[in-house]
């Protein structure tokens, strides 16, 4: 008898944690800002010098970005980074860059992925500690001052809230 209660108090207590687990709500985008920290300007539409156009494919953009800010940030406390980045692969797959903004979307993905990829490597070590010098770590940082550089270029003539939004996004992605 005591054999059959033992092992259903640990499957009861597991099954409970677990539930508890996935009944926690996901961090917002402004809860990772705050983790990391780091100040978030939204990107505003509908104070814009851009066509409509690219307005609406960077707002997209940006939201991707800011997923990935909360993949980061989870995966940096704990969440292992296949479950934090679910969300991210799956607003990429749905991304589509028109050819103006081809190499600005690879640029950034690039970023996520070494993100990403550190982050694998992280955990599977089971190191805490961050490591700057990594070489994904350089790479993601690399991979947004290029985008954030890129924008810049593009949208010199841009209202000073929205390039301090480039800014922000950006940075917040970038993990140096």
């Amino acid at each position: 008898m005591r054999r059959r209660i033992v092992p259903f108090l640990v499957v009861l207590a597991a099954a409970t944690m677990s539930a508890q687990a996935h009944a926690a709500p996901a961090m917002t985008v402004d809860e990772a800002y705050r983790a990391i920290p780091h100040q978030r300007t939204v990107f505003n539409v509908a104070n814009t010098k851009m066509n409509s156009a690219d307005a609406e494919y960077l707002r997209r953009l940006f939201l991707w970005i800011d997923q990935a800010i909360v993949a980061k940030v989870t995966a940096m406390i704990g969440t292992s980074a296949d479950q934090a980045y679910t969300t991210v692969w799956s607003m990429q797959s749905s991304l589509t860059a028109p050819r103006k903004f081809e190499a600005l979307q690879a640029t950034v993905a690039s970023s996520i992925r070494h993100e990403y990829q550190y982050l694998k490597q992280r955990q599977a070590a089971g190191v805490k500690t961050f490591d700057a010098a990594n070489p994904h770590v350089q790479a993601a940082s690399q991979g947004a001052q290029q985008a954030y550089a890129a924008l810049m270029s593009l949208y010199q003539s841009e209202t000073d809230h929205n390039k301090q939004a480039f800014y922000d996004y950006l940075c917040a992605l970038d993990f140096l």
